[in-house]
């Protein structure tokens, strides 16, 4: 795509995409195209005497040619050479063959109102069921509720076991009745936070998962750590994070994250009434995390942080920053169900997108990237390149984090912005491979 004069003096036109790149090759041989006419001819011909779980994965199985890559500029209304800049990757997602260990890990501390219990509740068993919604998925879903203790849902004896307890493979089930049964057990009675124990739990969990399956962690929460285990027995702050329920809750984090992928959800809303906590919350969740230093003491002093970053624990961090209960409900249910259809992406990687230096980032723009673990490096050419990790390609559009260029100055708009842009990717099917495009 072209951002030139064009978009500059002609008023009507505020808004072009191009496809970007598609998966895929073209073929533009006779004898291939003859060859593979007949193959699909053949393949046609012993469709009606094939399984019909083959037939089904013959066709349901996507290939790179799904893949989509897409790039939007927008001419920003009143601001003379300003571009919003938006990337997208599409895909289909798998259907067949897809093989995953899933850990929900729920907030069942006193802070969950009866009406945070009910939205969480209702986006987890979205969730599942998206999860289970399609036959060939093969798919295993356990249950994790934390207040001052964590204890995860035993499915074979209906009931729930503190951290500490030896854990089997009873603690999976594929039944969605089971699992839903499990998540509707929550009551927002549990005292306070014990995020470390949640992530141990999980990380128990996660050392279980089926050889061949992959494992992902949903972690959601309403707070911050108030708790962490010494040995079996919790203790800390309660009312506040103290530095070891922080700290504590981190070096878990940070462990589970080699064993299992991690989304996290934050419901903070209501912690914009209370500055210390809304901050810790920030430098928890938000990716990369960072240690503390000091606590805020009973909340008697402005907690510290380390100025070097810990490690990311998390792909994802979805903030519900609201605290309107229908506009966070919505808010929660579609973070669910695009986690659903994440987990089953048929690709993940990298997009790589060049500004050439005749554009330059906005500083917000560019705090913003950086703050949501987007790579941006400014190169000796004046060019800049910005790179986002972790991009799955499912059936869910997934808008990548807009960011905003001005012209340089003696220049009016004219730059080529999307010939560079690449999207690097590893293929989930059962097929698998990688590629670029």
């Amino acid at each position: 795509m072209v951002i030139d004069n064009f978009l500059k003096k002609n008023n009507q036109m505020k808004k072009e995409t191009k496809n970007l790149k598609e998966g895929g090759q073209i073929m533009n041989k006779p004898k291939m195209f003859k060859k593979v006419i007949c193959f699909v001819v053949a393949l046609m011909m012993l469709m009606p005497s094939m399984p019909s779980s083959l037939a089904s994965a013959i066709e349901a199985e996507p290939t790179a040619a799904d893949i989509v890559l897409n790039k939007t500029a927008t001419a920003v209304e009143g601001q003379e050479n300003t571009y919003d800049i938006q990337l997208s990757v599409k895909g289909k997602n798998i259907t067949y063959g897809k093989i995953v260990d899933i850990i929900l890990v729920l907030d069942n501390s006193s802070s969950m109102t009866n009406s945070l219990v009910q939205m969480t509740e209702n986006a987890a068993k979205l969730f599942v069921s998206k999860i289970f919604e399609d036959s060939g998925v093969d798919a295993r879903i356990a249950v994790v509720k934390y207040g001052i203790k964590a204890s995860s849902y035993k499915f074979s004896s209906n009931d729930w076991k503190n951290y500490g307890s030896t854990l089997d493979q009873n603690y999976y089930s594929s039944k969605k009745e089971e699992i839903d049964s499990a998540i509707e057990s929550l009551n927002g009675r549990g005292g306070a936070t014990n995020t470390e124990g949640a992530m141990l739990v999980a990380n128990q969990l996660a050392l279980l998962k089926r050889s061949n399956a992959e494992s992902i962690t949903v972690f959601m929460t309403d707070g911050v750590p108030t708790q962490h285990y010494n040995n079996l027995h919790p203790t800390g702050g309660y009312n506040y994070a103290s530095k070891s329920d922080y700290n504590e809750a981190l070096t878990a984090a940070i462990a589970l994250s080699d064993n299992s992928k991690i989304y996290s959800v934050g419901l903070t809303g209501a912690l914009s009434q209370y500055p210390y906590d809304n901050l810790i919350a920030g430098k928890f969740m938000n990716q990369p995390p960072y240690q503390m230093t000091r606590d805020s003491n009973y909340d008697s002093r402005i907690p510290e942080f380390s100025t070097t970053p810990s490690s990311s624990y998390a792909v994802a961090y979805y903030p519900i920053t609201t605290t309107n209960t229908n506009d966070a409900s919505q808010q929660m249910t579609n973070i669910y169900s695009g986690i659903a259809s994440e987990v089953l992406a048929m690709a993940e990687g990298t997009v790589v997108d060049i500004v050439p230096k005749y554009f330059k980032l906005t500083k917000d723009s560019k705090m913003a990237l950086t703050d949501a673990g987007v790579s941006v490096d400014e190169n000796d050419d004046g060019t800049t390149t910005i790179t986002y990790s972790n991009v799955v390609a499912s059936e869910t559009m997934n808008n990548l984090l807009s960011y905003r260029l001005v012209a340089n100055s003696g220049f009016y708009g004219t730059g080529y912005t999307n010939v560079s842009a690449t999207y690097n990717y590893t293929l989930k099917t059962t097929a698998g491979g990688s590629g670029s495009l």
